[in-house]
């Protein structure tokens, strides 16, 4: 494939000072939860991307109405979620090796595929939702779709890894690469809805972390740190911007009015996705997943080694300043927002679970 060639930029202004770990008590306000106030989730639009759909109402008497509570207690491992089609699908992560819808009114998860080995990633589409398995091995990754019926098609076969995914209204994009032992070249790779012939937008690049579109463009980051785009038809590379080393793997590409979130395991940046310009809005965090609506960026921290306050978080990307919304356990997932509602993962103590709360009872 052929790129274009301007110089990407790394990142030139630091906008928040680095946090020490712990995060500074005077950076956080208090645990909304503690003065009455409660969490809610970000999840994927679940309709055509750029749309934001309302999946609940917040309606008195609706779980997460009043303070934050569980849709669901199960034993589903919960890793990455979407919203979508009345219902947040969840893939569960090893070793819950598991693929699962919760209904947006609460109750029992309905497991739709169990006999994947490594189900890594899920989005939404209306009523339907595709996911990623990466299989054991290298070259057994497999694409998949999710009937509103709850019949189970594989799309594609034959992925080296992968860890990507994004929907638009006709087709879907997988993004995989090398692993360990799998030394693939990385890929972005469309095929439609309903399957068919798939085609190669972007070839041997490192390994493809996480994918976001916005208008004929498909986004991508990559375990190099480096941030991409091309034509949703295929065409010319568009090198954009290096996420600066120092904060770990990429692991999340969220696309918002015209920019483009990238988080590390320790920070988030939001990057133009026109001129490459890079902004780090958080350094020295501790970031798992990450979402992105009008009223701010979302995201999860899960720590284990108690350096870090762990839970759901509010960044307001001009004032930079953090606030805790829930606390949570200290193993928190994946984050999903609507127009109307928080959801969020939340592993606990082995006691796995899918949250929702209104963002309505949060002042931000």
């Amino acid at each position: 494939m052929s790129a274009e060639s301007h110089p990407p930029k790394l990142a030139r202004r630091l906008l928040t000072p680095t946090l020490p770990l712990p995060l500074p008590l005077l950076l956080l306000l208090p645990v909304l939860a503690a003065c009455g106030a409660r969490s809610d989730l970000l999840t994927g639009d679940g309709d055509a991307p750029g749309t934001t759909s309302i999946n609940l109402s917040c309606e008195p008497g609706e779980v997460g109405s009043t303070e934050a509570g569980p849709l669901a207690d199960a034993s589903l491992n919960p890793g990455d979620l979407a919203v979508g089609g009345g219902y947040v699908w969840v893939v569960g992560w090893p070793f819950g090796a598991q693929v699962a819808r919760v209904p947006l009114a609460g109750g029992a998860p309905e497991i739709l595929s169990d006999d994947r080995p490594n189900p890594e990633a899920v989005v939404a589409h209306g009523g339907i939702a595709f996911w990623i398995d990466t299989g054991f091995d290298c070259g057994r990754g497999t694409l998949s779709r999710i009937d509103a019926d709850g019949r189970v098609t594989e799309l594609l076969g034959g992925l080296a890894r992968p860890k990507a995914l994004a929907v638009d209204d006709r087709l879907v994009y997988v993004g995989d690469g090398p692993e360990g032992p799998c030394a693939a070249p990385g890929r972005i790779t469309r095929v439609g809805h309903d399957g068919g012939r798939r085609r190669t937008l972007a070839d041997g690049r490192s390994q493809v972390r996480s994918l976001a579109l916005i208008d004929d463009r498909v986004f991508w980051v990559e375990s190099s740190g480096r941030l991409a785009s091309v034509r949703t038809d295929g065409g010319a590379i568009t090198e954009i911007a290096e996420i600066a080393e120092g904060g770990g793997l990429p692991r999340r590409l969220v696309a918002f009015d015209g920019d483009l979130f990238v988080s590390t395991g320790s920070s988030i940046a939001r990057v133009s996705a026109t001129d490459g310009d890079v902004e780090l809005l958080l350094e020295g965090g501790c970031v798992e997943g990450l979402a992105v609506d009008a009223a701010g960026v979302f995201f999860t921290c899960r720590d284990f080694n108690g350096r870090t306050p762990t839970g759901l978080f509010h960044l307001d990307p001009v004032s930079l300043g953090v606030t805790q919304l829930h606390e949570g356990s200290d193993n928190l997932t994946d984050v999903e927002v609507d127009a109307l509602r928080l959801y969020w993962a939340d592993l606990g103590d082995r006691e796995f679970s899918v949250w929702t709360a209104c963002k309505q009872l949060f002042d931000i």
